[in-house]
C-alpha cells in the first residue's frame, strides 16, 4: 500500500462519507508529506487532525487567539522546524513541502 492509499485509508476511518453532504477537499499533495505534515500539527497541539491540500495554518490554532497569541504560534512552528512561515493563511502543505525540501545541512 503506497502512502496515498494509506492517507485515503485513514480519511475513511475519519469521516463516514458514505452519509456525508460534503466534498472532502484533495488530499494528493497532503499524501506526499505526511511525516512533515506531522510535525507541523504536532509542534501546533493537533497530533490527530485531518489535513487537506486546502487546509491552513490559522485552521489549527484557537479560534479565540489574541493576535498575539496567533503570532507567537507562527514564531514557534518557524524555530521548532527550521521554516518560513509568512502568515497565518500559509497552507499546510506548503508549509510542509518547504520543511521537505530544505537543505539538509544548514549552516
Amino acid at each position: 500500500m503506497d502512502s496515498s492509499e494509506q492517507f485515503e485509508n485513514m480519511i475513511s476511518k475519519v469521516i463516514n462519507t458514505e452519509h456525508a453532504d460534503f466534498e472532502l477537499a484533495d488530499t494528493d499533495r497532503c499524501s506526499t508529506v505526511l511525516e512533515e505534515i506531522a510535525k507541523i500539527l504536532k509542534v501546533l497541539g493537533h497530533e490527530e487532525a485531518l489535513v487537506t491540500d486546502e487546509s491552513y495554518i490559522i485552521d489549527f490554532i484557537c479560534v479565540f487567539a489574541k493576535p498575539e497569541e496567533i503570532e507567537a504560534s507562527l514564531e514557534m512552528l518557524r524555530k521548532e522546524l527550521d521554516v518560513e512561515i509568512i502568515d497565518k493563511y500559509d497552507k499546510v502543505v506548503e508549509v510542509a513541502e518547504r520543511i521537505k525540501n530544505a537543505p539538509k545541512n544548514k549552516s
